[in-house]
């Protein structure tokens, strides 16, 4: 059985808002993207594939070029939405 992982990923701009009051938004869309990759990398490094679902273009090919497949999920689309699309592209 082949495992893939689905690594839903939100906007870094929108991401880490329960940080506000200690970081900027540039400190958290830096975090954001930070975070993201190092999960990407690990996932990848443990020879686990997948499937990155973003509105975010910059993330979307960032995972492209890591050997992952990347999905643009709709705007006004929820977690469940973006899993929802990855559970069907499998």
């Amino acid at each position: 059985m082949k495992i893939i992982a689905i690594i839903p990923v939100k906007p870094p701009g929108e991401g880490k808002s329960r940080l506000e009051n200690i970081l900027g938004l540039a400190e958290r869309a830096a975090l954001s993207r930070a975070m993201f990759l190092r999960v990407l990398k690990a996932t990848l490094d443990a020879g686990v594939e997948a499937i990155v679902v973003s509105r975010d273009t910059d993330i979307r090919q960032q995972a492209e070029a890591e050997g992952a497949w990347a999905l643009a999920e709709p705007a006004g689309g929820s977690l469940n939405t973006a899993l929802d699309m990855a559970r069907r592209f499998l």
